[in-house]
């Protein structure tokens, strides 16, 4: 516990070097390349101990940034993350994209399978999404509340790809052959963001997928 006005490290000990001397008006790109010219990067000391202190003293530890207008990351409180996107990373697929929101990176891959449409729809296809994100270690009860975002976050990725994708292009000869299309999002960082980098690694790969050619041959509603 540390009380108001108590001492405790400066806040230049937990920006980032690029961040540190941040110049008004300069991009920060710019900014990056002027401070880490300026001055040399945080030492394994300094960053073991803005590690610990964050861990130990997490309020305290934003409080310090809060009070300064600025986030942990050096960007202003209303300072979105920097946002990028690339097509057709992942030669295998039938579909893929890599999304980065700041540090925040989400690689989506997409495979077209030949499936039977269901009853109740026989001429619409199917988009089919799961989230691969390696749960976390921590706390006791962590755990099971990761587990339980994830799953909130998979039926919200799951809803938004039904507007992405008109159905009714997914079909292959109705009644006997439509696309299921599985896109898989693999959590490579999560620093914030998570849901918007799902849905724009989601929304690229989707637009990256190119269905292969079939033929479909007159008999059972198998045959494709």
């Amino acid at each position: 516990y540390i009380a108001p006005g108590a001492s405790c490290l400066p806040l230049e000990l937990f920006l980032p070097v690029h961040t540190r001397y941040m110049s008004p008006g300069l991009p920060p790109e710019a900014d990056g390349a002027a401070g880490a010219a300026a001055q040399p990067a945080q030492g394994p000391s300094e960053a073991a101990g803005a590690a610990a202190f964050r861990r130990v003293h997490p309020l305290h530890y934003h409080q310090a940034f809060l009070a300064q207008g600025v986030r942990p990351d050096g960007r202003g409180l209303l300072r979105g993350r920097r946002a990028a996107a690339s097509a057709a990373v992942v030669s295998s697929a039938d579909g893929s994209a890599m999304a980065k929101l700041g540090q925040t990176t989400v690689l989506a891959g997409v495979q077209a399978v030949p499936t039977l449409p269901s009853e109740a729809e026989p001429g619409e296809g199917r988009v089919v999404i799961s989230l691969d994100q390696p749960l976390a270690g921590g706390e006791r009860g962590g755990q099971a509340r990761q587990e339980r975002e994830q799953s909130a976050l998979s039926e919200l990725l799951q809803r938004s790809a039904a507007g992405m994708v008109a159905a009714a292009s997914l079909c292959i000869e109705e009644e006997k052959a439509v696309w299921e299309c599985r896109c898989t999002l693999h959590v490579l960082e999560a620093d914030g963001n998570l849901t918007d980098a799902c849905l724009l690694a989601m929304l690229v790969a989707l637009s990256d997928t190119a269905l292969p050619a079939v033929s479909s041959s007159s008999g059972t509603k198998q045959s494709v």
